[in-house]
C-alpha cells in the first residue's frame, strides 16, 4: 500500500512488526472479508474466518495452512463462545454488512454490525483480557458515516443537502443505521475500552487487484463526489494497519477514510 495522509510516513523506517497472534475476520467469505485475509496471509499472520458456511469462502484462502475456517451465525454466538473465538487471536476485523437485496437490507437482522462489533468488546472484556496488550479491533465502515471523533467538524465538510440526505437515509435504511451506531459504540471509550480500535471506512468499492490506497483522518469528500476504493486497497490497509506497529500507532484511534492511492 502506498503512505498514509494525515499520519507519521509509514515508509520512513523499516515497519516494526507488531505482535504476534492470529486475527479473527469476522465475514471472512464476503468481498472485504476475503481480501483481508488474504491480506493478513501475505503479510505472515494467520487467519481465523468466522463465515456462516465454509463453501463460500474463496478456495484459494482454504488452501492456505495458515488459514483456519470457523463456521456460525455471528448473531447466535454467546460472549463466551466470542471469548473462545477470541482466545490466542491479537485482533478481529469485523468485515460484516448487510446483503444487498430486500431481505438482507429490511429483514432481521436490523443490527448485523453494531451487535456484533459490541459482543467482540464484551467478549474482550473477559477474564483474559490484557491490558499490555488489549484485543486490537477494526470496524468497516464506509464514507457515509461520519468519524464518531470528529463529527462537528466533519459535519460541517458536508453539504446541508447531503447532511439532510444521510439523515433521510439513516430513517429508511436499517443498514445505514446500523453502520453509524457500530461506528458510535467502537468509538466510544465505554463499552469497547478493553480493546483498541480502528474505524476503517472506504468509498465506493470496487472490484480489481489494485491494492495502492491513501488515507485521510477527515473526509476527502462527499458522498455525491465519490471517490474510488478497490477492495484490494482496503485489504492492503488493514492488513499493513495490524503487521506494522508504528502505523498501528499512527492510525490507532482514528476512522480514516481509505480511497485509491491516485486520489492522494
Amino acid at each position: 500500500g502506498a503512505g498514509a495522509q494525515g499520519a507519521a510516513d509509514a515508509g520512513s523506517d523499516e515497519p516494526k512488526r507488531a505482535r504476534g497472534g492470529k486475527v479473527l475476520v469476522l465475514g471472512a467469505s464476503g468481498r472485504v472479508g476475503a481480501a483481508v485475509s488474504a491480506a493478513l496471509l501475505q503479510r505472515g499472520t494467520g487467519v481465523i474466518g468466522l463465515v456462516r458456511s465454509t463453501s463460500r469462502v474463496d478456495p484459494a484462502l482454504l488452501n492456505d495452512p495458515n488459514f483456519a475456517v470457523a463456521e456460525g451465525e455471528i448473531t447466535e454466538l454467546s460472549t463466551e463462545a466470542m471469548r473462545r473465538l477470541l482466545r490466542g487471536c491479537s485482533a478481529c476485523v469485523c468485515c460484516l454488512g448487510h446483503r444487498l437485496s430486500f431481505e438482507g437490507i429490511y429483514g432481521p437482522p436490523a443490527r448485523l454490525v453494531s451487535d456484533a462489533a459490541a459482543l467482540v468488546c464484551d467478549a474482550a472484556a473477559g477474564p483474559d483480557a490484557s491490558e499490555d496488550e488489549p484485543l486490537r479491533l477494526v470496524l468497516l465502515s464506509s464514507s457515509g458515516v461520519d468519524n464518531p471523533a470528529a463529527a462537528m467538524t466533519e459535519r460541517a465538510l458536508r453539504s446541508s443537502l447531503e447532511r439532510a440526505f444521510l439523515v433521510v437515509l439513516g430513517a429508511l435504511l436499517p443498514p445505514q443505521a446500523d453502520n453509524v451506531e457500530a461506528a458510535r459504540i467502537v468509538a466510544a471509550s465505554g463499552r469497547c475500552s478493553a480493546t483498541e480500535r480502528l474505524i476503517v471506512r472506504p468509498d465506493d468499492l470496487l472490484e480489481g487487484n489494485s491494492s495502492d490506497y491513501v488515507a485521510s483522518e477527515l473526509l476527502l469528500n462527499g458522498i455525491f463526489d465519490a471517490k474510488e476504493t478497490h477492495i484490494a486497497a482496503v485489504g492492503a490497509f488493514i492488513g499493513d494497519a495490524l503487521t506494522d506497529e508504528k502505523m498501528w500507532e499512527a492510525w490507532r484511534g482514528k476512522a480514516p477514510m481509505v480511497v485509491d492511492a491516485r486520489f492522494a
